[in-house]
């Protein structure tokens, strides 16, 4: 119906007008069409509708219209403005996440080339190497804004490699320091496939059924002969492929 109207809406408006000129024209009293009289009164019809002196004995219910308008209108405004800021703010907040996932895993991956250090020099290290943590700190926050198990998970991950390369030879012990290595090549793969996963306000639901693709993390595990169930807070984030 609407698209028949729409289609044929000069058409309509043609025959309203024309309607409702023989009609008023039938209600006066002038005599014949487009008499002297008549186009008297055509002319008073025509500064009226000019003038909008029509308007006056709507002057109540055109303001009470016209306020109405202006009210929707500044809601609509409104809301359009706060999804609008939300919009922003939810992609500074992707964008801060995405950044710190992609730093603390890059000094994930560094703290491995350590704690290979530490392994090749064993009880000759005399001096450890420095932490490879550098910025991690800095950007903990913004892992606990993506979810606060990560940042948890993380944070735990990062102190206990973080001592082991700091006490070098001291624990130099070669299972323990594969297990340090082992633990970051997984934060560092945990890191970079949330990245790839964040919702649009920069979130990731760590309680998700759906368990992260565990990718070459189990071939790398092999290498170092560590076994996945014994990475306590890492082992459930992943789908491991079945023995």
């Amino acid at each position: 119906m609407w698209a028949f109207i729409d289609r044929y809406k000069l058409e309509l408006l043609s025959a309203w007008a024309l309607v409702a000129f023989v009609s008023w024209h039938y209600e006066s009293s002038c005599g014949v069409f487009f008499y002297s009289d008549c186009f008297s009164i055509y002319w008073d019809g025509f500064r009226w509708i000019a003038l909008l002196k029509w308007v006056e004995p709507y002057q109540t219910l055109l303001a009470g219209l016209a306020a109405l308008a202006a009210g929707k209108f500044a809601l609509t405004a409104a809301r359009h403005s706060t999804e609008t800021a939300a919009k922003l703010e939810n992609a500074k907040s992707k964008e801060a996440a995405l950044i710190a996932c992609s730093i603390v895993a890059d000094e994930f991956r560094d703290a491995t080339n350590e704690l290979s250090k530490v392994v090749g020099a064993g009880m000759m290290l005399i001096k450890p190497p420095p932490s490879p943590f550098i910025q991690s700190q800095t950007y903990m926050a913004s892992l606990h804004s993506i979810n606060p198990m990560l940042g948890s998970i993380v944070s735990a991950q990062k102190r206990d490699i973080e001592n082991s390369i700091i006490s070098g030879g001291a624990q130099g012990r070669y299972h323990h320091i594969h297990e340090m290595k082992a633990k970051s090549y997984v934060v560092w793969h945990l890191l970079l496939a949330i990245s790839q996963r964040l919702d649009d306000s920069g979130k990731y639901d760590l309680n998700n059924p759906n368990r992260l693709p565990a990718g070459p993390l189990p071939d790398i595990l092999s290498r170092l002969n560590i076994r996945p169930e014994s990475l306590v807070g890492l082992y459930s984030l992943f789908d491991w492929p079945k023995a």
